[in-house]
């Protein structure tokens, strides 16, 4: 993306805190921040749970974001896409694991995290037709079973109803905590926002950058 990497170039620049809060192609750090909040409500820790992330990596500003923090934080990550979403050298940047079978990749997971197939970044040119995705790589009742009984379903937003996820599943399946994410987001983003604020007096620079 044309646009990917501003936040660097204006932290150069301005003098002033700078939050990323969704760089083009490449990162979305309070989205990261959020999901592990999600997760960890859940979980009690991300340490040795095993996280499948299904959908368009390549395009995908969340991924980047999420992939380091599960590392970070001692999780594993699973990636279930059609070949043509998986950018070069991913695996052994992220050091994951590629599926082409959603069903494999869904067996014992502890989060299934879907991201949506991003047609106005030229997504839908990766694959034959989003029915076609669907079919393949869409979460369903039967597919979210494969995952561990205490597993939740997760997605960034926005949702691709019954292409991403079955239309049902979003909201009502006890699994589902979309919702948690977005409540979550508006804590953690307004808490970057008090931290930078009340600590940024234009000469002490604590963050320079989020």
């Amino acid at each position: 993306s044309e646009y990917s990497g501003l936040p660097e170039q204006l932290k150069n620049n301005v003098s002033s805190a700078i939050i990323n809060a969704g760089d083009g192609w490449h990162e979305h750090p309070s989205q990261a921040l959020l999901d592990v909040k999600t997760i960890i409500d859940h979980h009690g820790t991300l340490e040795g749970k095993i996280v499948t992330m299904v959908g368009d990596i390549m395009h995908s500003r969340v991924f980047g974001s999420v992939a380091r923090i599960i590392k970070k934080l001692g999780g594993t990550l699973r990636v279930a896409c059609p070949l043509t979403f998986v950018p070069e050298n991913v695996e052994k940047v992220f050091d994951i694991e590629i599926f082409t079978n959603v069903e494999k990749a869904l067996l014992g997971a502890d989060v299934v995290y879907s991201l949506r197939v991003q047609e106005e970044r030229g997504s839908g040119g990766f694959i034959p037709s989003l029915r076609e995705y669907s079919k393949t790589f869409g979460i369903t009742k039967e597919r979210l079973e494969l995952a561990d009984k205490n597993a939740i379903l997760m997605h960034p937003g926005p949702v691709i109803r019954d292409i991403d996820i079955h239309s049902a599943l979003v909201t009502l399946d006890s699994k589902a905590r979309v919702l948690d994410q977005v409540e979550n987001g508006m804590a953690i983003r307004g808490t970057l926002q008090w931290l930078l604020a009340d600590r940024f007096d234009g000469k002490v620079k604590p963050y320079k950058a989020i």
